[in-house]
C-alpha cells in the first residue's frame, strides 16, 4: 500500500518479451486498481481507483500510451474497483466490483455517451455476488451477423479456502433491453460463434 503507482511494460506482440518502461503515479494521484480502455478513434484512458479506493478517475492517455495526457473526470464517492468499460452504439458502458477484497459483491455499471460524462448513477448488474466472481473485462465478439459482448468474472478461489492458483473464470453473455441498459442472468453453458458473432447460454 505504499506504492500506489500506475506501472507500463510494452511488447511487440501480447505474447512477446516486454520491456519495463517504468511507474508513476498519474497526475500525483495514488492509484490502486487500475484498467485501459483504448476508444475506436484510436484515444486511449487509464480508468484508475484514487482518493483511498473512494473514487474512480479517468486520464486521457498521450498518443503513445506511456504516460498521462490530462485527467478527464472523477467519480466521487463510489467506492469501486476492477472496472471495465466498452463501448456499443455510441454509449459507453463502466462495469465495476464493489471493494471488498476477495469476496464476491454485487456488481454495478454506469452509462455516458462521452468519457467525459456525465455518467449515469450506478445500476446492479447480476445477482449479489455476480454468481460469484468479480468482472475483469467485457469481450465483444464480433462477426459476420452482429457484435455480441460477453462477461468474463474472476471467481476468486481464496473465499472458499482455495490458493489464488485455485481460481477460475465465469463467462456470461450479456444482454440489453435498450441502448442504455445492461442485464446478466446465470448460464451453466456459454456457447459462441466467432464467426457470426452470436452468443448464447443455455438452461
Amino acid at each position: 500500500m505504499t506504492e500506489n503507482k500506475v506501472a507500463i511494460a510494452t511488447s511487440p506482440t501480447v505474447d512477446g518479451n516486454y520491456t519495463y518502461r517504468g511507474s508513476f503515479r498519474p497526475m500525483g494521484y495514488r492509484s490502486f486498481d487500475m484498467n485501459v480502455f483504448r476508444d475506436t478513434d484510436g484515444q486511449a484512458y487509464l480508468i484508475s481507483t484514487t482518493n483511498d479506493q473512494k473514487d474512480l478517475t479517468i486520464f486521457r492517455l498521450t498518443p503513445d500510451y506511456l504516460s498521462i495526457a490530462a485527467r478527464v473526470t472523477t467519480l466521487h464517492s463510489v467506492r469501486r474497483e476492477a472496472q471495465s468499460i466498452f463501448k456499443r452504439n455510441g454509449v459507453f458502458f463502466l462495469v465495476t466490483s464493489g471493494t471488498t477484497g476477495w469476496n464476491p459483491n454485487q456488481q454495478k455499471y454506469a452509462t455516458a455517451t462521452s468519457m467525459a460524462g456525465p455518467w449515469s448513477g450506478m445500476a446492479n448488474l447480476g445477482d449479489s455476488t455476480a454468481y460469484n466472481s468479480q468482472v475483469t473485462h467485457i469481450l465483444p465478439v464480433q462477426g459476420s451477423r452482429t457484435t455480441s459482448y460477453l462477461y468474463l468474472g474472476d471467481r476468486w478461489a481464496q473465499p472458499r479456502g482455495g490458493n489464488h492458483n485455485d481460481s477460475t473464470y465465469v463467462w456470461l453473455p450479456l444482454r440489453f433491453p435498450s441502448n442504455t441498459s445492461l442485464t446478466m442472468a446465470w448460464r451453466p453453458k456459454v456457447t459462441i460463434n466467432a464467426d457470426t458473432g452470436v452468443v448464447w447460454g443455455t438452461s
